[in-house]
């Protein structure tokens, strides 16, 4: 495994052809989300990382094949609610990812912790957005 994805440094910029990564905005179970700009357009995106911190080869194969399932479906889906797929390949470490529209904004965690907490009605707007999606 290539340490450089774990550390909160920003990998460099050459990994990812065409893109240059700006700063790290998320990471979930799955992957890394860093803010990026796309070099040919110069539009800001988000690019996700696949996060290669597995002790098995059967485990990364399985994460490979679910990130790779993923992207088909976000290929597919077509919804003002979802953000859209622009992109994705290889790191030159051959690591997938994905990039997609970047949407400006707070997090749902951000604003709930803002908030402290969502009201029922907040919450139901949240939910039916979610759903029709």
């Amino acid at each position: 495994m290539n340490g450089k994805w774990e550390q909160s440094r920003l990998p460099d910029h050459e990994l990812i052809a065409g893109y240059e990564l700006q700063e790290k905005i998320g990471e979930g179970g799955g992957g890394f989300v860093y803010k990026a700009i796309q070099q040919s357009t110069g539009q800001f995106v988000a690019v996700k990382i696949l996060k290669e911190n597995l002790t098995t080869n059967e485990l990364l194969v399985h994460r490979k094949a679910r990130f790779e399932l993923e992207t088909q479906i976000c290929a597919e889906i077509n919804h003002p609610n979802i953000v859209r797929l622009l992109d994705k390949g290889m790191t030159s470490d051959q690591i997938p990812f994905a990039v997609f529209e970047l949407v400006s904004g707070t997090t749902l965690k951000d604003y709930i912790m803002l908030q402290q907490g969502l009201s029922p009605q907040v919450t139901g707007q949240i939910m039916l957005q979610v759903m029709e999606a």
